[in-house]
């Protein structure tokens, strides 16, 4: 059915058409590993920010006895927190959306190499 439809294929069509979609498979796989690395690099980043500002507000403060007095920069430590925080949350989401739409890619990549290869065996 599917040599009518094409016509007659010449076996080297077929190892050009799977070469292409094995590339292609390597380079989402590569993608897809990249963009991990980034992600966590990102989030590492992010966490490691977080804890210098937890170690600056520990510093701050003040004990006087059992009280804690107060930094005048625990504001603008919490709100730089919460920046992060937010930062973090937006990265992990990107990172969500981008892995599907590269799974997405991929599967239909290898999809396609499936078809080539049941058609070169008929």
């Amino acid at each position: 059915k599917l040599k009518f439809i094409m016509g007659p294929c010449k076996p080297s069509r077929f190892s050009q058409e799977t070469k292409k979609l094995t590339k292609g498979i390597a380079s989402l796989s590569k993608a897809k590993d990249d963009l991990k690395a980034d992600y966590e690099r990102e989030i590492a980043t992010i966490d490691s920010r977080l804890e210098e500002l937890q170690m600056e507000e520990d510093l701050s403060k003040k004990k006087i006895g059992s009280y804690v007095v107060p930094s005048p920069c625990d504001p603008l430590i919490e709100k730089e927190r919460e920046r992060l925080n937010d930062k973090k949350q937006d990265s992990s989401e990107e990172y969500e959306e981008d892995l599907q739409k590269l799974e997405k890619k991929l599967s239909y990549v290898k999809m396609q190499l499936e078809k080539v290869q049941k058609a070169k065996e008929e």
